[in-house]
């Protein structure tokens, strides 16, 4: 979230800075142009860009793309798009402390916003008490708005978002000439026409919720400069005398106080001094040239289609067709690295990782070494290759690197991915499926886990956890097949269903993660295995063992229902078998 609101305010605040540099060549223009970028600028701290990136994500665009475009993309989008907002925020949620600290801004933020918000109700039922006590003034019978006469010493103002009232003080028709009275009258009736009160209440919203940026209050103080400013020269263009009208402004703000409520338009707004004397000049004001429409409509139309391509430029369908293949990184390689056939039986292998920087993968299938190495990609092991040739599922081969340094066992994953498209020559992409998956849900009504999964405290049997690794289900400290049954210890929920959906546990279809429990457990059952027997065969699994339906039910308090569900499959585009070394 905060990821989130730090963006939304840069680009707010950027927003504001491009509007002052429009109004900077609007000065010699009517003030309700101005106000109107003003205010555009204020709605747009209630707009996010991320808002209108996820409308372009879903609007219909051409299916036509260049990769070239979609880097382009996303290097200017890098501060709108939701997924690396996302991904950040996500990793933000790791840390406790910085749990800790949103909390804390969070309360901040909810106690200016309660402190403002409060001050506003005061002073509108403040306002509202005068308009309830007001009697009816009958002066001129054809104005738009009912106008009414209250006590108090309130400057003349309207009051009211859709059903306006002009409020006047008691006596003012006594202290004003009836000249004055009348141009006081149309700077009030200009503040109903332009709909002021309901725009002065969308910004006092802006203020609100970002009571805590500076850049919102002054934002707020030129709206009311420009939209007074606006009304001083609608009631100029009227054929009000600027001597009259300068003088019945001065009145009012000898003998009444200014509207509390930004909401509630009255006289007295803006810098005074600086008014009276424009408009004692009344040297007129320019109309908008073609130029300047010209600039004031490409502006507008570059703050709204800028985040909708880049919407349009990241939906999935444009980046699958522009991009197709998947991303396989070179850097970092294995410094060292050696593949060769293996003559074993068709048996389950499993990769392990028995040294710091060593990966080693005897006996396996292409098939199975691309499922491991993008398992990123394709949701874990529960992921399915398509296409290639039948060699990619018989051909056994044993794979033993070592890399540099102490990499995490997600960076040897993405070394693995190198070294599968420098020595088989693969290139691959990935599709999205609908097909029969099983779910692994809580066995009981009570969400009651079985005898053999316990909460993990923390140690791997005397040795120190891997670090966390954000967004990834790597196990924190082991998890293998180790006959007769599973062993795991740190992981999570989805980890267990990867490891049932290996082709070895010969479920026949994928499992999926649907227990709705968080946190890090440690399992250990036991279950019909197939076990290698001494001679390298296969050895019949134990009679006595339960099935592992029955294990996950009675020993973890789980059980695998039938479903539909979306995997992520690869599919093989080009390979080669590899030269021995």
């Amino acid at each position: 979230m905060i990821p989130e609101l730090i963006d939304h305010l840069w680009q707010s605040t950027l927003f504001v800075a491009a509007a002052w540099l429009l109004v900077q060549g609007l000065r010699k223009n009517r003030a309700q142009v101005r106000y109107w970028v003003w205010l555009t600028a204020s709605v747009k701290f209630l707009i996010p860009f991320s808002f209108l990136v996820w409308i372009g994500m879903y609007a219909p665009a051409s299916p036509v793309a260049q990769t070239e475009w979609i880097a382009v993309v996303d290097q200017i989008s890098q501060p709108f798009t939701a997924p690396a907002v996302a991904a950040q925020t996500a990793v933000a949620a790791q840390a406790e402390g910085k749990s800790y600290l949103a909390f804390i801004m969070l309360a901040l933020w909810a106690c200016g916003f309660a402190a403002v918000a409060i001050r506003w109700l005061v002073r509108w039922a403040r306002v509202r008490a005068l308009q309830q006590s007001a009697e009816e003034l009958r002066i001129n019978t054809e104005l738009p708005v009912p106008m009414m006469s209250s006590g108090g010493l309130l400057e003349p103002g309207v009051f009211g978002l859709f059903r306006p009232v002009l409020l006047l003080p008691q006596g003012i028709v006594e202290r004003l000439d009836p000249a004055q009275f009348e141009a006081i009258i149309a700077h009030e009736l200009c503040h109903v026409r332009r709909k002021d009160n309901l725009t002065a209440a969308i910004h006092m919203s802006v203020e609100a919720i970002f009571w805590f940026h500076p850049l919102v209050w002054w934002l707020g103080s030129r709206l009311v400069d420009e939209r007074e400013r606006a009304c001083d020269e609608e009631v100029l263009r009227l054929g009000g005398d600027p001597s009259i009208y300068a003088e019945g402004i001065l009145k009012v703000c000898k003998f009444y106080v200014e509207s509390p409520l930004p909401c509630v338009s009255g006289v007295s707004g803006s810098n005074l001094k600086k008014r009276i004397e424009a408009i004692m000049r009344n040297s007129g004001v320019l109309r908008l040239n073609f130029a300047k429409k010209a600039v004031l409509a490409l502006a507008g139309m570059a703050a709204l289609a800028m985040p909708l391509i880049v919407g349009m430029m990241n939906t999935p369908a444009i980046r699958a067709q522009s991009a197709g293949k998947l991303k396989t990184a070179a850097p970092p390689n294995f410094a060292v690295a050696t593949i060769k056939p293996s003559d074993a039986p068709n048996l389950e292998a499993f990769l392990s990782f028995p040294s710091p920087g060593r990966l080693s993968a005897p006996n396996f299938t292409l098939r199975q070494l691309i499922i491991i190495a993008y398992s990123a990609e394709i949701g874990g092991v529960t992921g399915q290759v398509t296409g290639g040739p039948s060699w990619i599922n018989q051909d056994r081969y044993i794979v033993q690197a070592q890399a540099e340094g102490t990499p995490t066992n997600a960076q040897m994953l993405v070394m693995l991915r190198a070294l599968l498209a420098e020595r088989f020559a693969l290139k691959v992409h990935t599709e999205s499926k609908d097909r029969d998956v099983y779910a692994l849900v809580l066995a009981s009504r009570d969400r009651k886990l079985g005898p053999k999964v316990t909460p993990w405290d923390g140690t791997c049997r005397g040795k120190e956890p891997q670090p966390a690794q954000p967004d990834s289900a790597e196990p924190r400290c082991a998890a293998f097949f180790q006959p007769p049954g599973l062993f795991m210890r740190g992981v999570r929920m989805e980890v267990l269903a990867q490891m049932l959906s290996r082709p070895g546990v010969a479920l026949g279809r994928p499992v999926v993660d649907r227990t709705d429990l968080s946190g890090e457990f440690d399992f250990d059952f036991e279950y019909q295995f197939n076990r290698q027997a001494p001679n390298g065969g296969p050895a019949p699994a134990d009679p006595l063992a339960p099935s592992l339906f029955t294990a996950l039910q009675e020993q973890l308090g789980l059980k695998l229902e039938s479903s539909k569900g979306t995997v992520e499959s690869i599919v093989v585009d080009s390979e080669e078998r590899p030269t021995e070394n």
